[in-house]
């Protein structure tokens, strides 16, 4: 595993292989032995979140997946949003926000409702109402400009 450090000065990452000399930092054993255990602690820190978000993502995909699979037939958007995997995904709450706008992008599909329950907005036009794409790519600039994309 790696670590970014990002610091003005030390744009570097760190490996087993990392060179002590090119960082302009004393050069003690004492600086060393306190470098490699904030690098340590770094590691120790960052790999929970990072496997987090690795999960959430993961969670949300097979999510969307059933939920395309078992809604396929399906021409009613009621029945679609309350499909048990639909409503798991609003369960997810905000940290859902960024998957389902990234697959709004990809293939646009009924997650409106999804975003609808999940913000509390709706910044498709009534003229856009029941177009698809225009409502996906709404909703994707929503997205840009409030960050969550």
């Amino acid at each position: 595993m790696t670590t970014a450090i990002a610091h003005p000065r030390m744009q570097t990452t760190l490996g087993s292989d990392f060179d002590y000399e090119s960082l302009r930092i004393p050069q003690s054993d004492d600086a060393r032995k306190l470098f490699e255990a904030v690098c340590k602690a770094t590691k120790h820190f960052l790999a929970p979140v990072l496997a987090q978000e690795n999960d959430l993502s993961h969670r949300f995909q097979e999510l969307a997946k059933t939920w395309r699979r078992e809604s396929q037939y399906t021409s009613s958007v009621h029945e679609m949003s309350m499909h048990p995997a639909y409503q798991r995904i609003i369960g997810m709450g905000p940290v859902a926000i960024p998957f389902l706008l990234k697959e709004l992008q990809r293939r646009p599909d009924h997650w409106f409702w999804a975003l609808n329950a999940i913000t509390g907005v709706d910044p498709v036009p009534e003229s856009d109402r029941g177009n698809l794409p225009k409502m996906a790519s709404a909703w994707v600039n929503w997205g840009i400009s409030n960050k969550k994309l």
